[in-house]
């Protein structure tokens, strides 16, 4: 039997995890890593907690939780341009185990970011 996380995961994706916010309450980066994922491009409009919508652009299954500002990119790391564009952030979360509550599943949510990162840790 698979396992939830690790299967349908055939594509490749680069990771920036939240470091945390500079003084300006922008965010901070952690250096990029190449995660494995299933990125599905999709356009919908979705609640976020604080009540309000955003406009949903990819849904993707990855192998980790990741945090809420995080960004993503398709490709690989050595596809990697010096300025990469079509960024996305990571706007929801969610995790779902299987029947027997021991493996999960962990799906994001993504927005349009923008063409520049921001500052790396």
């Amino acid at each position: 039997m698979m396992v939830l996380e690790t299967t349908e995961r055939n594509q490749s994706a680069i990771l920036w995890t939240i470091a945390g916010h500079d003084n300006y309450g922008d965010v901070t980066l952690n250096d990029p890593i190449e995660i494995k994922v299933r990125w599905e491009h999709k356009q919908s409009e979705q609640k976020v907690p604080d009540g309000s919508k955003i406009a949903v652009v990819a849904e993707v299954v990855v192998d980790r939780d990741i945090d809420l500002e995080s960004i993503l990119w398709l490709g690989t790391l050595a596809d990697l341009p010096a300025t990469p564009t079509e960024l996305k952030q990571v706007v929801l979360s969610r995790k779902i185990p299987d029947i027997k509550g021991r493996h999960y599943r962990r799906v994001v949510s993504l927005m349009v970011y923008s063409n520049s990162l921001p500052e790396l840790a």
